[in-house]
């Protein structure tokens, strides 16, 4: 459902959440390549990535040599549901838009779908990046937790340690 670039962004969006979190990034950006290194992508990559949240509004980006970019907005106010927007265009709506009234007219695929992409919706509204800094990872460990796309949260002593 969500696309690499989406994950990615979240990613970059968190990293920068949690930065905030310590004092750093709040009144100097954050440069590119830490942000890269620490999520393990390709700087070129995630500049792509970040320009796109810079025109949705999600990103301040600051040029020059001590450029970078920052939050754009309180963590409360970005939801995961406009990270995904930003990065892969409104969720589709290729099924039937039906109003609730309409609803026992279509077919039940179309019904079906319908309630998927509400529900879909709902979801990702209301998960913010303010949740995803109170719980960064979990805390599982062994193989699950080395395939979490979010264990770049995780200090890198605490990461060699499981």
């Amino acid at each position: 459902m969500l696309t690499q670039t989406t994950e990615t962004a979240i990613r970059a969006l968190l990293y920068l959440a949690l930065q905030k979190k310590k004092g750093i990034g709040e009144e100097h950006p954050v440069p590119l390549q830490p942000i890269a290194e620490n999520l393990g992508c390709s700087p070129t990559y995630l500049s792509k990535i970040l320009v796109l949240l810079v025109k949705a509004g999600l990103l301040k980006s600051i040029r020059g040599a001590k450029g970078g970019v920052q939050l754009a907005k309180p963590n409360e106010q970005i939801s995961l549901l406009s990270v995904m927007e930003a990065c892969q265009g409104v969720l589709l709506k290729a099924f039937c838009d039906t109003p609730q009234e309409a609803v026992e007219k279509i077919c039940a695929y179309h019904d079906a779908m319908f309630q998927a992409r509400q529900a879909t919706m709902q979801v990702l509204t209301n998960w913010k990046l303010s949740d995803l800094v109170e719980r960064p990872v979990g805390n599982v460990t062994g193989d699950f937790h080395l395939m979490c796309k979010m264990r770049f949260a995780v200090p890198v002593k605490d990461r060699l340690a499981n």
